[in-house]
């Protein structure tokens, strides 16, 4: 399990990168539990206003051994 002291790191380092990429409009930290894995842990969650299916071949599963979840966001819920 990562510290959540490396994912604030991660995340201040790659932020503007992933939200200068077309369709990213938030990235934040947040709990979840992974297949196969009972217990939460902390990750980076990039939110998508669409095109989620290219945007989980296009953005890795983990930055520097942080997992990554990618979530599709309703345009209505970005307004």
């Amino acid at each position: 399990m990562v510290s959540k002291e490396k994912i604030l790191e991660v995340r201040k380092k790659y932020e503007s990168i992933l939200l200068s990429i077309p369709n990213v409009v938030s990235v934040s930290i947040e709990t979840s539990s992974f297949s196969g894995e009972a217990e939460e842990e902390l990750c980076l969650r990039i939110y998508v206003e669409k095109d989620v299916d290219l945007m989980r071949t296009i953005l890795a599963q983990e930055i520097e051994n942080v997992k990554v979840v990618i979530i599709e966001i309703p345009e209505m819920e970005l307004r």
